[in-house]
């Protein structure tokens, strides 16, 4: 979800432009989080026989995908001063 929302836009970044302005988008990622739940919720995972992450598992995804964040823009970055937009 978090590389999601940063290749929304190709060339600019993610926090100069309105990041929830379409609505079909934030949609999709409200969803994809509702489908996450199932990782969290009980009655979840029971249903789709899967285990509850810890709190390390869910820090290791939240600094992967800052990580993802960072990257990408830093990368965006690079590109718009080399004017390859």
């Amino acid at each position: 979800m978090f590389h999601a929302i940063n290749s929304k836009y190709v060339h600019q970044s993610i926090f100069r432009k309105h990041i929830f302005a379409n609505k079909w988008f934030n949609g999709a990622i409200i969803i994809a989080a509702l489908i996450m739940s199932a990782v969290e919720l009980p009655f979840m995972t029971k249903f789709f026989d899967v285990t509850e992450l810890n709190g390390q598992q869910w820090l290791v995804i939240l600094v992967a995908g800052i990580c993802m964040i960072l990257i990408v823009e830093i990368v965006k970055f690079c590109q718009r001063k080399m004017g390859k937009e």
